[in-house]
C-alpha cells in the first residue's frame, strides 16, 4: 500500500505535467500567432514593394505620354495637349530653377575667343514615389533611383546626324504645382524662338554673324542636371564626341569638333606653325594638294618638310635640293621622302618611301621657274617612289624625325596597304616595290587622320631656304561624317506652360 508521502508525490507530479501540457500549449499558440504576425509584415512589406514598382512602372508610361504630348504642343501644330495621370501613392513636382542648358562655341575665332551661344534654364516636371524620381526634362524621360544613379527612359530632343546637329530646347518655363491622379494640361507658352543660325545675332568677338557651317573650333553642350548620368548614357550611345561628367556639379558635357571644310587655298605656314586638318574623309579624299615654295636666297641645300607629330603616330614628307640656279636654269635634283610609323595598333607600322633624283627638267609634278626662283610641287602627282631605307643626306637634325630614321630599318616588306577600299591590297619589297607619289600622300594624310596638325619645319637653325611668308599651296580632301564632329547646327528655344488640374 502507498504511503501517505507517496501519494502526495504522484498528485503533484500529476499537476505538473498538467501546467506543463498548458505552458506548451500557450507557447505553441503565442509561437503561431508571432509567426503569423511575421508572415503578415513580410507579406504587407512585399506587397507594397509590388505596389511601389506597379505604380512607378505606370507613372514611366503616363510621363512617356506626357513627353509626346508636350513635343505636339511645342514643336507641333497642336498649341495644347491634355494627360491624365492614375491616382497613387506617388507626388508631382516641377523644378523650374533647377536644371539649365548651355551652349557655348569654344575658339569660334582660332585664337581662343569663346562665345555662350544659349545659357538658360529648362525646367523639370517630377514625379516622386518612394525614393525614386521619374521626371521629364528637356524633350525626354528620365529615371533616378534613392541612390542617385539616372537613366533614360525616353530620349531628349537631341538629334545627331551627318556632322548636322538639330536641338529644339523644350523649356518648362512655367508650371504650377500637382498631386496624383491630376488631368495635366501642356500648353505652348510662347513662339518659337531662334537660337542658332539667327541673323540677328553676331559673336561678341569678331562680329560675324550666327550662321552655318560652323567653322573653327568645338560646339560644347553642356547640361546641369540631377539626371546627368542619363543624359551622359545617351550622348555616349548617340555619338563617339568626347563627353565629360562633372558628378559634385550634376554637369555632363558634350564636345563637338567643328568641320569647317578642307583647306583650300592658303598661305604657307612659317616654320613652326601648321595646317589644321579637321575631320578628313575615309579612303584616300585628298582631290588636291599643291604647293609653291619661294626661295630665301636659293634652294641649294634645302630641307623642308611638312610633318605630323601625333605621338605614337609619326608622318614626315620631306623635299631636299642639292642644286641652285644657275644661267637660268636649275643645276640639280629634288630629294622627296616620305616617312610613316605608327605604334597605336596591335602592329606597328613602319614605312619609308624616296626618290632622289626628281628632275625638274623632266618631271611634270615638279617645276622650278628661275626666273621667279618658284618650285612648284603637284603631291598628288605620278612621280615614281621606291619602298626602302631613307637614305639620308646631311646630318639626321635636319630632318624633323631624323633621328628615328636613322636608328630604324623598314621590313623586308609592308603590308598597311589593305586599309582603305581602293588600295591594291599587295605588298612592297624593300629595295623595289614601287608606288605613285599622289597615291602615297593621300594613303599617308589618311591614316593620320581624321584630325591633326601638319606643321612645317625648314631645317635647323639658320639654314632655312624657303620664305614662308612667300609660298602658299592648296589642299582640299573631303571630310568625315563621323559623329564627334559638326558641320550644321539648328537649334531653337520652345517654352510649355504645364497646369495641373
Amino acid at each position: 500500500m502507498a504511503t501517505s508521502g507517496e501519494r502526495t508525490r504522484r498528485t503533484t507530479h500529476r499537476a505538473d505535467r498538467g501546467q506543463s501540457n498548458v505552458v506548451g500549449v500557450v507557447l505553441l499558440i503565442g509561437l503561431v500567432l508571432g509567426s503569423s504576425a511575421l508572415l503578415v509584415a513580410i507579406g504587407a512589406g512585399a506587397l507594397t514593394d509590388v505596389q511601389t514598382q506597379t505604380e512607378l512602372e505606370r507613372a514611366e508610361h503616363s510621363m512617356t505620354l506626357f513627353n509626346s504630348r508636350a513635343a505636339m504642343a511645342a514643336l507641333g501644330d497642336s498649341p495644347s495637349q491634355t494627360v491624365t495621370f492614375g491616382s497613387d501613392s506617388g507626388s508631382f513636382d516641377t523644378r523650374r530653377g533647377e536644371s539649365w542648358l548651355r551652349i557655348t562655341h569654344a575658339n569660334h575665332t582660332g585664337g581662343g575667343d569663346d562665345e555662350t551661344i544659349y545659357n538658360q534654364t529648362i525646367g523639370t516636371v517630377v514625379y516622386e514615389n518612394d525614393g525614386t524620381e521619374i521626371a521629364y526634362q528637356g524633350g525626354g524621360v528620365w529615371r533616378k533611383d534613392p541612390r542617385g544613379e539616372a537613366r533614360m527612359v525616353s530620349p531628349p530632343e537631341f538629334h545627331y546626324r551627318g556632322a548636322t546637329l538639330t536641338l529644339p530646347i523644350v523649356r518648362v518655363a512655367d508650371a504650377d504645382e500637382g498631386s496624383s491622379g491630376s488631368t495635366v494640361e501642356i500648353e505652348r507658352a510662347n513662339e518659337t524662338k531662334r537660337v542658332f543660325p539667327n541673323a540677328s545675332a553676331s559673336y561678341d568677338v569678331g562680329g560675324a554673324v550666327y550662321q552655318n557651317p560652323v567653322a573653327n573650333g568645338t560646339v560644347n553642350i553642356t547640361v546641369k542636371t540631377p539626371y546627368y548620368n542619363g543624359w551622359a548614357e545617351y550622348f555616349r550611345s548617340n555619338t563617339d564626341s568626347q563627353v565629360t561628367t562633372y558628378p559634385d556639379d550634376q554637369r555632363v558635357r558634350i564636345t563637338l569638333v567643328s568641320l569647317a571644310g578642307s583647306i583650300g587655298a592658303f598661305t604657307m605656314p612659317g616654320e613652326g606653325n601648321s595646317l589644321p586638318i579637321q575631320g578628313m574623309g575615309a579612303d584616300h579624299p585628298v582631290s588636291d594638294f599643291e604647293i609653291t615654295l619661294k626661295p630665301d636666297p636659293h634652294y641649294q641645300n634645302m630641307h623642308w618638310s611638312f610633318y605630323a607629330d601625333e605621338g605614337n603616330e609619326q608622318l614626315e614628307i620631306h623635299f631636299y635640293s642639292d642644286g641652285k640656279c644657275n644661267g637660268g636654269s636649275y643645276s640639280g635634283d629634288i630629294d622627296t621622302s616620305i616617312y610613316y610609323y605608327n605604334t597605336s595598333g596591335p602592329d606597328t607600322i613602319h614605312e619609308e618611301w624616296q626618290n632622289t633624283s626628281v628632275d625638274v627638267a623632266d618631271n611634270d609634278d615638279f617645276t622650278l621657274d628661275c626666273s621667279t626662283g618658284e618650285l612648284d610641287v603637284d603631291l598628288m602627282g605620278s612621280t615614281t617612289m621606291t619602298y626602302d631605307d631613307i637614305a639620308m643626306t646631311g646630318s639626321d637634325n635636319k630632318w624633323y624625325f631624323g633621328p628615328e630614321i636613322s636608328s630604324r630599318g623598314v621590313p623586308a616588306d609592308t603590308t598597311s596597304f589593305d586599309r582603305h577600299t581602293v588600295d591594291p591590297g599587295t605588298q612592297f619589297s624593300a629595295g623595289s616595290g614601287q608606288a605613285e607619289l599622289g597615291f602615297l600622300v593621300d594613303h599617308y594624310l589618311q591614316l593620320a587622320g581624321p584630325t591633326y596638325d601638319l606643321t612645317v619645319t625648314d631645317g635647323p637653325g639658320g639654314s632655312s631656304r624657303v620664305d614662308e611668308s612667300e609660298s602658299s599651296g592648296t589642299l582640299t580632301f573631303d571630310t568625315t561624317t563621323g559623329s564627334k564632329y559638326i558641320t550644321y547646327l539648328h537649334v531653337t528655344e520652345n517654352d510649355i506652360k504645364v497646369t495641373f488640374r
